[in-house]
């Protein structure tokens, strides 16, 4: 069940379970030379329990930015289960997710299913990773996209508990529940599934299609990027650079800023070693 033996013993049910602040990070092992994975990890890191919005217009990277994560989480050791969620994908693009991340569990709801079998895999695949962290596992699952599952809902006020499901929790032998989560910026319905799940998240990324249209890498709103309570994930060592880090870039324009981080980067084999140079 859930890749475990069946027990006698059922675990507490996971709204029963006690959510706290994210504070234990997420690894990953980024190639040195992905600087999107990198940058976005350098200004919003990732930790066990988030809920992390990517807000992005259509063609700003969203797709190559979940699946460098994907590959970058399950690649460090002790890696957590990553499960993708794909609404109203082309079937083609369900076959690339399987091909480039073949260690993460694909729950495909394509675009050849009807709304409402879409909505039936969305719902089994949150509910799996629900079971998955009540029993003591940490689960990332990536959703791309809010915005098509609220048009599958026809309700954008739905998705609100797809993306409320993310939570560390406290109670020992249970597990985290990451959600990472894209909404198509710029669209009405993309707008509308934003402000239903507006203000709950602990971390957002602001993916520019401008930016990438220029084909600038990373394609980063790098001032509008950040994460909440950063103070409890960093050390004070690492804060103090961070916000150096922050500062060298205010004021820049968005183009500006996101050539200057991507030669930040660029110019170091790792996040540790950029921060410690500064």
């Amino acid at each position: 069940m859930n890749g475990a033996e069946p027990s006698a013993d059922r675990e507490d049910a996971f709204e029963k379970l006690t959510p706290v602040p994210p504070h234990r990070h997420i690894a990953l092992h980024a190639e040195p030379d992905d600087v999107l994975v990198r940058a976005v990890h350098l200004l919003a890191p990732l930790a066990y329990g988030q809920r992390v919005l990517v807000r992005a217009r259509p063609r700003s990277g969203r797709t190559t930015l979940l699946r460098g994560l994907a590959q970058a989480i399950l690649a460090a050791p002790d890696a957590p289960g990553v499960i993708a969620l794909l609404v109203d994908e082309r079937p083609e693009e369900v076959t690339e997710w399987r091909r480039l991340v073949p260690e993460a569990e694909i729950a495909a709801a394509a675009a050849d299913l009807e709304p409402a079998d879409q909505v039936r895999h969305a719902e089994l695949a949150v509910a799996r990773a629900r079971r998955r962290a009540e029993g003591g596992e940490d689960v990332v699952l990536l959703i791309d996209s809010l915005t098509r599952l609220g048009v599958a809902e026809r309700d954008p006020a739905a998705i609100k508990p797809f993306f409320g499901a993310g939570r560390e929790l406290e109670e020992e032998g249970s597990g985290s529940l990451t959600v990472i989560a894209t909404v198509l910026s710029g669209t009405d319905d993309g707008d509308a599934a934003a402000s239903a799940v507006e203000t709950t998240e602990s971390a957002t990324v602001v993916l520019d299609a401008d930016l990438a249209a220029a084909g600038v890498v990373p394609a980063i709103d790098v001032a509008a990027t950040g994460v909440a309570r950063e103070e409890t994930l960093r050390d004070a060592e690492e804060l103090e650079a961070v916000r150096a880090l922050r500062e060298s870039l205010r004021g820049m324009a968005p183009e500006e800023a996101a050539r200057a981080l991507a030669e930040r980067v660029r110019a170091s084999g790792s996040n540790s070693e950029l921060l410690a140079s500064l």
